[in-house]
């Protein structure tokens, strides 16, 4: 669609876009491989609070990106780019990544504004549940293995989690759907990745 409101370039993916995109690591940071103009370095086997820093759009340097969740800055300033926080990607509404000619509103780094919106309850519950596992035994052997005669290196991910959301209803004083609402998720992972012999 042309944009004639402004000038920035942008890419932005919705919910119904990211529930059917697979992302090897659950973490919503690779989605930034989607879109033209941007580089990730970053080897997102599992999820974690790194790879904001391992992020170039259009050239510009890699600790140069800025992060924001819900409008907030998620960006830690003194690890020169990772998050503070991070969350499933089964919480996230709307993936949204400018890569140049930003508005006013987007100040504090040059490179990649990265804005992240997550889900919010409606007047209806709504839930899901999930558990994602790989194992080595999916895996091909590496070079040095196959050519010492060694096993595969144990790969064990876990991933197990779910959210719901819903209206909040009180009793005798807020009996409405239409007024107040909540969202919740969680999610637990469980590694086991050791370091190959050396």
């Amino acid at each position: 669609m042309l944009q004639t409101e402004s000038a920035e370039r942008s890419s932005a993916l919705v919910s119904k876009q990211i529930e059917n995109i697979a992302v090897n690591s659950r973490s919503y940071l690779d989605l930034v491989k989607l879109v033209p103009g941007v580089v990730s370095t970053i080897n997102l086997q599992t999820a974690g609070m790194g790879g904001l820093g391992n992020i170039s759009a259009n050239g510009t340097r890699v600790n140069s990106n800025q992060l924001m969740i819900n409008g907030i800055s998620n960006t830690d300033t003194g690890s020169n780019g990772s998050q503070n926080v991070t969350f499933s990607l089964d919480s996230v509404d709307e993936f949204k990544i400018l890569t140049g000619v930003y508005q006013a509103e987007y100040g504090r780094a040059m490179g990649a504004q990265i804005s992240v919106q997550t889900k919010s309850g409606t007047s209806a519950f709504h839930g899901s549940g999930y558990w994602f596992h790989r194992n080595e035994g999916m895996n091909a052997n590496n070079w040095k293995n196959n050519r010492d005669g060694l096993p595969r290196n144990l790969f064990r991910f876990n991933d197990v989690g779910g959210t719901i959301g819903g209206p909040v209803i009180i009793p005798k004083l807020l009996k409405s759907r239409e007024k107040l609402f909540f969202f919740w998720s969680e999610e637990f992972q469980r590694q086991l990745q050791p370091q190959s012999a050396r």
